[in-house]
């Protein structure tokens, strides 16, 4: 079935349709420029979830480490894909619309065009068909008229009252009536063998080329709307990849999330060293008449202590090679002191995180002289210990360098803190590596005691030793704050900065 065979005379109805179907394009049109805002607006609105909320205030907060802060920075890179892709739709669909918007704009000179020649065709045809009739018309009222005339002249021919000359009137107005008749004729028989020839032309050839060309508008219309279709089928067809890839990715990184692992880590980063306090022993009362020499622990208030030193158990040994290991080769000689460095190094971190713990006892019996003086005497015993441990240190690191050994890890044997100062005004940890960095405030912290460092957020501080405890010794070098005493020195959180340099 075609326009050209079974539409003959069907140009009204194309009329209609023509017009009709370039404003369903249009809505076509609108559509894809609907869709385009949907997805524009939920991109947007995605993409300012991951990065407001998101990056500002779940990746930035200081309450979310561990595997899961890694869950959910997978999280959020595989959403801000997804975001972009639906921005990409967003993009594909306007560019639909606006295709299809040039299709219906070209398509409506051509559908004017088509309609104004269908219009004047047949327009000329109807006006031949009116011409044909016309000429019709007038030989059959011609015809009647001859006929009228003739009967009229056999009848006075017939009738012998009739004079003469009125028969020969008679005669006269028969033979022009039949002479206009004959001449109608020949004018309805030529006009309608034209008319004959032009409705052939209109059926056979104007009217079948003109609907072929309807036809042909509407083919291309469909391909077009058909191309839009698929390739926003294609579109969508990109999604379901980018959505698959987040689930993955997304999926994955919640399970390595690690219960067991982020607590281990967060209790490593914040452990107090504090031990289990002695229980409080009983004290009687002891009165004015009391004996001052009395020695009873139970009217003595000198065992009254909340929690006391007790310094890690460090074997004695000799450190450094000496004349029993002369006959150990280069490579033995060097194990040893390895292996030496390493037990070293570990008693030392073991001596200063039991210091801190004395350091809070001094803390605690700020109203107590006695039990403070006791703690202060400990901390002094400790610092003997750290300041012998650190010499048999650095003989240690000094006795490798001379066996052509220098990279060594965890040393503390310089760069390190003084820690004979009592008060503990200085720094107390020695246990990881001592290099200088440059860091910065990511929120405000306030000193706990007197060995802490108050700081700001954007504040700039100069780390000088770095503990594994998550306790880092510094000074305040950079500050917005007016009344900040730049050059002060104390501990910062480790999780309060963030490394600029060093």
């Amino acid at each position: 079935m075609s326009y050209s065979t079974d539409l003959l005379d069907g140009f009204e109805t194309l009329y209609k349709r023509t017009e009709g179907v370039l404003k369903c394009n249009q809505e076509m049109s609108n559509f894809y420029k609907k869709l385009a805002v949907l997805e524009t607006d939920y991109s947007k609105a995605l993409l300012k979830l991951v990065k407001s909320t998101g990056q500002k205030k779940l990746i930035s907060n200081p309450f979310l480490d561990g595997s899961l802060k890694e869950s959910w920075k997978i999280t959020l890179n595989e959403l801000e894909l997804v975001g972009n892709q639906h921005l990409t739709f967003s993009n594909l669909n306007n560019d639909l619309s606006t295709g299809i918007d040039k299709m219906v704009k070209d398509k409506d000179n051509i559908r004017k065009k088509l309609t104004n020649d269908g219009q004047k065709l047949t327009k000329d045809m109807k006006a031949q068909i009116e011409v044909c009739q016309k000429a019709k018309l007038n030989y059959h009222k011609l015809s009647k008229e001859a006929e009228v005339a003739h009967t009229l002249l056999s009848k006075g021919q017939a009738d012998p009252k009739m004079k003469q000359d009125k028969v020969s009137q008679l005669s006269s107005k028969a033979s022009q009536a039949s002479e206009k008749a004959q001449q109608a004729d020949m004018e309805y028989r030529e006009i309608l063998n034209t008319t004959n020839i032009k409705q052939d032309e209109y059926y056979n050839t104007d009217m079948p080329t003109l609907l072929k060309e309807f036809q042909a508008f509407e083919e291309d219309r469909i391909v077009q709307s058909k191309d839009s279709m698929e390739k926003l089928a294609i579109f969508i067809k990109e999604i379901p990849p980018v959505v698959q890839h987040a689930f993955e990715g997304i999926e994955k990184g919640a399970q390595q999330i690690d219960k067991d692992a982020d607590i281990r880590q967060w209790v490593s980063e914040n452990r107090t060293g504090v031990t289990v306090p002695a229980h409080i022993e009983y004290q009687g009362f002891e009165g004015e008449g009391s004996s001052t020499g009395n020695n009873n622990s139970t009217s003595s208030p000198t065992n009254f202590r909340v929690g006391t030193y007790k310094p890690p158990t460090t074997q004695i040994k000799e450190w450094g090679l000496t004349s029993k290991d002369q006959s150990l080769s280069n490579t033995e000689k060097i194990a040893k002191l390895e292996q030496q460095h390493q037990e070293i190094s570990q008693s030392i971190r073991s001596e200063v995180q039991a210091r801190s713990g004395i350091e809070k006892l001094i803390q605690f019996y700020a109203n107590d002289p006695k039990e403070q003086k006791k703690a202060e005497g400990e901390l002094a015993e400790a610092d003997k210990k750290i300041h012998a441990l650190k010499e048999s240190q650095k003989l240690i690191t000094a006795q490798l360098e001379e066996l052509g050994k220098t990279n060594l890890s965890g040393s503390t044997s310089s760069g390190g803190a003084d820690l004979s100062n009592s008060n503990g005004a200085g720094p107390t940890t020695t246990s990881a590596a001592t290099r200088v960095v440059r860091v910065k405030g990511l929120y405000d912290y306030d000193a706990t005691c007197d060995t802490e460092l108050s700081f700001r957020e954007g504040d700039i501080l100069t780390v000088t030793e770095q503990d594994s405890s998550g306790w880092w010794y510094a000074e305040l070098a950079q500050s917005a704050n007016p009344s900040a005493s730049i050059g002060a020195l104390g501990f910062i959180p480790a999780n309060f900065v963030d490394i600029i340099d060093g």
